[in-house]
Protein backbone atom coordinates (compact mmCIF):
# COMPACT_ATOMS: atom_id res chain seq x y z
CA UNK A 1 0.00 0.00 0.00
CA UNK A 2 1.20 3.68 -0.62
CA UNK A 3 -0.33 6.38 0.60
CA UNK A 4 -0.39 9.94 -0.55
CA UNK A 5 0.05 13.11 1.47
CA UNK A 6 -0.10 15.91 -0.44
CA UNK A 7 1.80 18.49 2.58
CA UNK A 8 4.49 16.16 2.00
CA UNK A 9 5.94 14.93 -1.52
CA UNK A 10 3.28 13.02 -3.34
CA UNK A 11 4.39 9.14 -2.16
CA UNK A 12 4.71 8.05 1.41
CA UNK A 13 5.26 4.64 2.30
CA UNK A 14 3.81 2.21 4.37
CA UNK A 15 6.17 1.69 7.56
CA UNK A 16 6.71 -1.80 6.97
CA UNK A 17 8.47 -1.25 4.13
CA UNK A 18 10.94 0.71 6.09
CA UNK A 19 11.69 -2.54 8.05
CA UNK A 20 15.25 -3.26 6.32
CA UNK A 21 17.86 -5.01 8.35
CA UNK A 22 20.42 -3.21 9.42
CA UNK A 23 22.79 -5.06 7.26
CA UNK A 24 21.21 -4.16 4.30
CA UNK A 25 21.08 -0.25 5.02
CA UNK A 26 24.85 -0.22 5.97
CA UNK A 27 25.48 -2.38 2.49
CA UNK A 28 23.15 0.25 0.79
CA UNK A 29 25.01 3.31 2.32
CA UNK A 30 28.49 1.82 1.55
CA UNK A 31 27.51 1.28 -1.88
CA UNK A 32 26.55 4.77 -1.94
CA UNK A 33 29.60 6.24 -0.56
CA UNK A 34 31.64 3.89 -3.41
CA UNK A 35 29.55 5.34 -6.40
CA UNK A 36 29.50 8.57 -5.22
CA UNK A 37 33.22 8.50 -4.92
CA UNK A 38 33.24 6.99 -8.53
CA UNK A 39 31.84 10.56 -9.82
CA UNK A 40 34.02 12.59 -7.80
CA UNK A 41 37.09 10.56 -8.86
CA UNK A 42 35.63 10.98 -12.85
CA UNK A 43 34.86 14.89 -12.35
CA UNK A 44 38.38 15.53 -10.41
CA UNK A 45 40.56 12.98 -12.06
CA UNK A 46 38.95 11.63 -15.39
CA UNK A 47 39.10 8.28 -13.43
CA UNK A 48 36.80 5.98 -15.46
CA UNK A 49 34.81 3.24 -13.87
CA UNK A 50 35.94 -0.36 -15.24
CA UNK A 51 34.39 -1.57 -18.33
CA UNK A 52 32.14 -4.24 -18.95
CA UNK A 53 32.05 -6.30 -21.72
CA UNK A 54 28.18 -7.26 -21.91
CA UNK A 55 26.29 -6.96 -24.89
CA UNK A 56 22.99 -5.79 -22.63
CA UNK A 57 25.40 -3.38 -21.31
CA UNK A 58 26.15 -2.08 -24.90
CA UNK A 59 22.42 -1.89 -25.24
CA UNK A 60 22.37 0.46 -22.19
CA UNK A 61 25.48 2.67 -23.66
CA UNK A 62 23.71 2.94 -27.14
CA UNK A 63 20.23 4.15 -25.37
CA UNK A 64 22.47 6.40 -23.54
CA UNK A 65 23.51 8.05 -26.75
CA UNK A 66 19.91 7.86 -28.28
CA UNK A 67 18.79 9.93 -25.83
CA UNK A 68 21.24 12.49 -25.89
CA UNK A 69 20.04 12.78 -29.37
CA UNK A 70 16.45 12.82 -28.77
CA UNK A 71 16.13 14.61 -25.08
CA UNK A 72 16.15 18.22 -25.13
CA UNK A 73 19.57 19.17 -23.42
CA UNK A 74 18.63 21.82 -21.18
CA UNK A 75 15.87 18.85 -19.69
CA UNK A 76 17.95 15.85 -19.80
CA UNK A 77 21.45 17.00 -19.41
CA UNK A 78 23.68 14.68 -20.99
CA UNK A 79 26.09 14.74 -18.26
CA UNK A 80 23.13 13.70 -15.72
CA UNK A 81 23.01 10.77 -18.27
CA UNK A 82 26.41 9.72 -18.60
CA UNK A 83 26.84 10.06 -14.75
CA UNK A 84 23.85 7.54 -13.89
CA UNK A 85 25.63 4.96 -16.64
CA UNK A 86 28.94 5.25 -15.00
CA UNK A 87 27.57 4.59 -11.68
CA UNK A 88 25.67 1.85 -12.89
CA UNK A 89 28.53 0.45 -14.32
CA UNK A 90 30.97 0.36 -11.67
CA UNK A 91 27.55 -0.62 -9.43
CA UNK A 92 27.23 -3.86 -12.17
CA UNK A 93 30.90 -4.60 -11.91
CA UNK A 94 31.09 -4.97 -8.39
CA UNK A 95 27.62 -6.92 -8.53
CA UNK A 96 29.66 -9.50 -11.17
CA UNK A 97 32.49 -9.91 -9.24
CA UNK A 98 30.13 -11.20 -6.53
CA UNK A 99 27.62 -12.88 -8.99
CA UNK A 100 28.89 -13.81 -12.24
CA UNK A 101 26.65 -13.57 -14.95
CA UNK A 102 24.86 -16.09 -17.12
CA UNK A 103 24.78 -15.09 -21.03
CA UNK A 104 20.73 -16.09 -21.43
CA UNK A 105 18.92 -15.06 -25.09
CA UNK A 106 19.80 -15.91 -28.46
CA UNK A 107 22.43 -13.50 -30.72
CA UNK A 108 19.81 -13.20 -33.33
CA UNK A 109 17.42 -11.35 -31.09
CA UNK A 110 20.56 -8.72 -29.92
CA UNK A 111 21.62 -7.92 -33.07
CA UNK A 112 18.50 -7.12 -34.22
CA UNK A 113 17.93 -4.87 -31.21
CA UNK A 114 21.13 -3.30 -31.57
CA UNK A 115 20.61 -2.89 -35.05
CA UNK A 116 17.31 -0.69 -33.90
CA UNK A 117 19.32 1.42 -31.77
CA UNK A 118 21.32 2.31 -34.54
CA UNK A 119 18.60 3.15 -36.70
CA UNK A 120 17.21 5.32 -33.88
CA UNK A 121 20.58 6.67 -33.50
CA UNK A 122 21.36 7.19 -36.84
CA UNK A 123 17.64 9.29 -37.37
CA UNK A 124 16.38 10.06 -34.19
CA UNK A 125 12.93 12.01 -33.83
CA UNK A 126 13.39 14.42 -31.23
CA UNK A 127 10.66 15.27 -28.39
CA UNK A 128 9.68 18.05 -25.59
CA UNK A 129 9.02 16.43 -21.96
CA UNK A 130 5.88 18.25 -20.53
CA UNK A 131 6.03 18.03 -16.43
CA UNK A 132 2.81 19.59 -14.98
CA UNK A 133 3.19 18.63 -11.38
CA UNK A 134 0.60 19.65 -8.75
CA UNK A 135 0.92 18.27 -5.41
CA UNK A 136 -2.78 19.00 -4.93
CA UNK A 137 -3.51 16.42 -7.83
CA UNK A 138 -2.40 13.86 -5.96
CA UNK A 139 -4.69 11.36 -5.11
CA UNK A 140 -5.09 10.58 -0.90
CA UNK A 141 -4.74 6.79 -1.42
CA UNK A 142 -3.32 4.64 -3.91
CA UNK A 143 -3.77 0.78 -3.32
Amino acid sequence: MISIDSEKPCIAWDPKWNAIPNMTKTEIREQTKRLATTQINFALFKHKAPEVNLTEYKMLQKSRRVMEKVCPKDEVPPMFLRGALRMFRHALNESLSTYPYRVTGDEGENIRIMDALKKCYEDPQTSTIHFNYDPKACPKKVN
